[in-house]
């Protein structure tokens, strides 16, 4: 997320409202280098801080330490936290602070636990990590094994419909709940809750295409969609911005992906294409006029790609089907 860093401890905090006193904290911090236990751990243990108060500080902590927050919103909020007994997003709410970045985090954390992908500890765990590491939150998700890449895009294309006002909240949640029940797209699941009336799109996205070409891998494009979101750019700017893609590919794989609208390629030609181009070194775009696919290739990878392309409607079924005969041709070596 590429902030720079503001410098903050947890006993910062907590002095600023009065929390702890000096005398507390050295004390603790004794302690904590003695034992080498967490300070947060020490305060509880010696009954200076209840545990939801030490969550709470460390979720402070992390996000002044990321920018997201100010030191000083942030100590009025954990008073809040310790006069009322609220939890600290609440008390953020109660102060009348909002940060676009915290609330398509804390949302998307929401959406996910709300329909039954993830429990309440394992989203508080991972809201947690991603504040202190930077990195998004549903790439911490997968990374921790919480959730497959396939159930984050789905949860991150219920942020984008929200945000484009094509559906509410409570639809999202509902939407994500049928797709996890039913293995459906979410397109699928949101028309079957009857909420988003569009037809299933018949094209394919620029990270789709990236992906299917074997060029970005699914846990990048996952950090880039997220990223996208909340820095509101278009993917492939934020793939450029991240040094996953280099401008001659993004143009590559735009025009392909126009070929694939007025159906000159399919999905799986032109990601063909892209990677043969790629490993090439072909950077003129007008060349892809002419281009042919080479005679009985696919691109690499394409056996792990259509369990999460069928969970979430990457492709229709014609493609589907290709991409399924395709790998077991592969596998029984025909």
């Amino acid at each position: 997320m590429n902030r720079v860093g503001t410098s903050v401890t947890v006993g910062d905090l907590l002095k600023k409202v009065g929390l702890v006193s000096d005398a507390q904290l050295a004390q603790a911090n004794s302690i904590s280098i003695k034992t080498g236990a967490p300070l947060g751990s020490v305060l509880v243990d010696t009954g200076i801080l209840t545990l939801d108060l030490s969550r709470a500080a460390l979720l402070a902590q992390s996000l002044v330490s990321e920018n997201v927050l100010p030191a000083e919103v942030a100590a009025l909020a954990l008073k809040v936290v310790f006069e009322q007994g609220m939890g600290f997003e609440e008390a953020l709410g109660t102060l009348g602070w909002r940060s676009e970045y915290y609330q398509v985090t804390n949302w998307l954390g929401q959406l996910l636990y709300k329909a039954g992908a993830v429990s309440e500890t394992g989203i508080q765990a991972a809201v947690e990590a991603s504040y202190a590491s930077g990195l998004p939150l549903g790439r911490v998700l997968v990374l921790r094994k919480v959730i497959p890449e396939s159930v984050a895009y789905a949860a991150l294309t219920c942020q984008v419909l929200v945000r484009e006002r094509k559906i509410t909240q409570e639809q999202a949640v509902d939407a994500l709940r049928t797709a996890l029940c039913t293995r459906k797209s979410i397109e699928e699941a949101l028309e079957l809750e009857g909420y988003h009336q569009e037809k299933l799109r018949k094209s394919v996205r620029l990270g789709e295409l990236l992906i299917v070409a074997g060029l970005v891998s699914e846990i990048d494009l996952l950090s880039a969609v997220e990223k996208g979101i909340l820095d509101n750019k278009p993917i492939g700017q934020v793939l450029l911005h991240l040094n996953l893609i280099d401008q001659a590919t993004l143009d590559r794989a735009l025009s392909l992906q126009q070929m694939i609208n007025t159906q000159a390629l399919t999905p799986f030609e032109a990601a063909t294409v892209l990677q043969d181009l790629q490993k090439r070194g072909v950077s003129d775009t007008q060349d892809l006029a002419v281009v042919e696919v080479p005679e009985g290739q696919k691109p690499a990878g394409v056996g792990e790609i259509p369990e999460l392309l069928k969970v979430f409607g990457l492709y229709d079924e014609k493609d589907l089907l290709r991409a399924v005969q395709d790998l077991l041709l592969e596998k029984q070596n025909l």
